[in-house]
């Protein structure tokens, strides 16, 4: 994470010998007081660069979601037992899987041994523990109720996991059987089609349209098709990489997607569930909205979302209630705004937001569940339409001299 860096310091201890090293610290004076507390005094330090930190922060690989929410169980087990938190990071360690768990786990219980809170330690570890974790980490930390909220935050990145990778197989299926089609469709178009099109070149009668349309595209593509293949990789390798950097471009795409129909709810419900519940346990953590709405808001990856959450952040400094503040970003649902004036009205918002959050969890399951169901015969449908109409654009000539005979 930007807010964290790789030092290399020189220092003097309590005998006078000199000492050097490197150490992860926020900033200069936490450096100082983590040395301190060994007993060095610093001399000097450098900040190292940012893609010699990338080096350095181990390990590289990403781990899957279910492996990290299992490490969150097991840790939140320890330590309500009564274990020390580097003890338990040790007994997690030891168990884990040596080529992927165990050198990450290892790393934070050398971390939090030196003196890094755990949250810091998760967020210098970007690409294996999401902000959302080290943020609610963090919540608790301040609050100093981490050992209660531990096993919250891994029951909620567990269910977080599950709705992820339910979204992400409906929607990556009907991607997968259009792709298949268009290459089997192109595959005919390019060797198939040729060889109709050789055999009705000696035929005294005009094609039917469909099939004269085919032979066209088919002589076009012979001809241009590497045009084709160059525009979408050259487009594939810029547009990506810009999205990724450019806001206005990613929040163009996000928009895109919840004006989508049938998909467009599914992830608003899941936007919504995920603000909903990161929300209470915050707030259940004994964290002000103000504090904890800008952290939620990081957290957002549909930028609508994390402009409205932001927006009810400053409406909330201005003094509105969370269900005005919710109301004028007008993101959230009129039903979320009702059950969040009936928490606000009976003092019970962190509990009416987990309860919010467990209706849009299961709205978004049943959606996923309906539009499986729905996708595969649509699906069978177009393929058999472009697949079909290719085969009947070859064969209406023979059908036709057929008839004529």
């Amino acid at each position: 994470m930007s807010g964290f860096a790789i030092f290399l310091w020189q220092a003097v201890g309590a005998n006078g010998g000199r000492r050097w090293g490197l150490m992860s610290a926020a900033d200069e004076a936490a450096l100082v007081e983590r040395l301190d507390q060994r007993g060095l005094t610093l001399e000097h330090h450098r900040g190292l660069p940012h893609w010699i930190r990338a080096l350095l922060r181990s390990p590289a690989q990403r781990l899957r979601g279910h492996e990290v929410s299992d490490f969150l169980h097991q840790l939140a087990t320890l330590v309500s037992a009564g274990v020390p938190m580097v003890q338990g990071l040790r007994l997690v360690a030891s168990d884990a899987d040596a080529r992927r768990l165990g050198p990450v786990i290892d790393w934070l219980a050398n971390e939090v041994q030196s003196g890094t809170p755990l949250s810091s330690a998760l967020a210098m570890q970007p690409r294996v523990f999401n902000e959302r974790i080290h943020a609610l980490v963090r919540a608790g930390e301040q609050a100093s109720s981490l050992d209660t909220l531990l096993t919250q935050i891994a029951d909620y990145e567990a269910r977080s996991q599950q709705i992820r990778r339910q979204i992400r197989t409906v929607l990556r299926y009907p991607l997968i059987v259009i792709s298949v089609a268009l290459l089997v469709s192109v595959a005919m178009v390019l060797f198939v089609v040729p060889r109709f099109a050789a055999m009705f070149a000696g035929l005294d009668a005009e094609l039917p349209a469909l099939t004269q349309s085919v032979v066209a595209l088919s002589t076009w593509l012979r001809a241009q098709g590497w045009m084709v293949v160059l525009i979408i990789a050259s487009l594939s390798l810029l547009v990506v990489p810009l999205m990724a950097r450019r806001p206005t471009l990613r929040a163009g795409r996000d928009w895109l997607l919840l004006r989508l129909p049938v998909i467009g709810p599914m992830l608003a419900g899941a936007a919504s569930a995920q603000f909903s519940r990161t929300l209470a346990i915050m707030t259940a953590a004994g964290l002000p909205m103000t504090e904890a709405l800008p952290t939620i808001a990081r957290t957002m990856h549909n930028i609508p979302y994390y402009q409205a959450v932001m927006q009810i952040n400053e409406r909330l400094h201005e003094g509105q209630s969370l269900e005005q503040a919710i109301a004028a970003s007008q993101r959230l649902s009129g039903r979320i705004q009702q059950m969040i004036a009936v928490g606000e009205e009976a003092g019970r918002v962190d509990a009416m937001l987990r309860h919010i959050a467990d209706i849009e969890d299961a709205q978004v399951n049943r959606a996923v569940e309906s539009l499986s169901k729905a996708m595969e015969p649509l699906l069978m449908v177009m393929l058999g339409l472009i697949i079909g109409a290719l085969v009947l654009a070859m064969y209406l000539p023979i059908f036709q001299m057929g008839a004529a005979v």
